[in-house]
């Protein structure tokens, strides 16, 4: 480049003016980068509202989901707790419970081959006691005689040992 002080003056006025009309295209280049950076702020305020409002929503329902859930298991206790031996052992009972519709018939279906697969263990059913046999010519009250007595001696020795 040439040194400007060696430059005619129209010629500086020339270079002037062109600079000056670069600067000011740069100039709104700049307002316009600045004025679409103003709309993307004002944008990005307002998706994060969004989010901030969605988030509340989801954390709203997820509270509602988990009461529900707890509202159902309570229900699911009440309704089968103290009954579910009956299903067990006959499952068309849930039909009689929850009248002839579709869903029920197909629960008692479920539960039928639910019971089927499971192989389930009988409960346990208690044995009679067995009789016990006395040995011949001894009664109860003579065993029970000879108990208390052995036991009368045992405390008189007790007795004389601490005196």
């Amino acid at each position: 480049m040439q040194d400007l002080a060696s430059l005619p003056k129209d010629q500086l006025l020339a270079l002037f003016k062109l600079q000056e009309a670069a600067l000011g295209q740069q100039i709104s280049n700049l307002k316009s980068q600045d004025e679409q950076l103003a709309n993307k702020d004002g944008e990005i305020a307002t998706q994060t509202d969004e989010i901030a409002r969605k988030s509340d929503i989801i954390k709203q329902l997820e509270q509602k989901v988990e009461n529900l859930e707890l509202a159902f298991d309570k229900l699911w206790r009440e309704r089968f707790e103290s009954r579910s031996e009956r299903y067990l052992g006959d499952p068309a009972q849930l039909r009689l419970d929850f009248g002839d519709t579709d869903d029920a018939a197909d629960a008692a279906e479920g539960l039928a081959d639910a019971v089927e697969d499971a192989d389930l263990i009988p409960a346990h059913r208690r044995r009679k006691p067995r009789k016990r046999r006395r040995p011949a010519g001894t009664s109860a009250s003579l065993r029970s005689d000879r108990r208390s007595s052995q036991r009368r001696q045992e405390l008189r020795e007790i007795g004389r040992a601490h005196v």
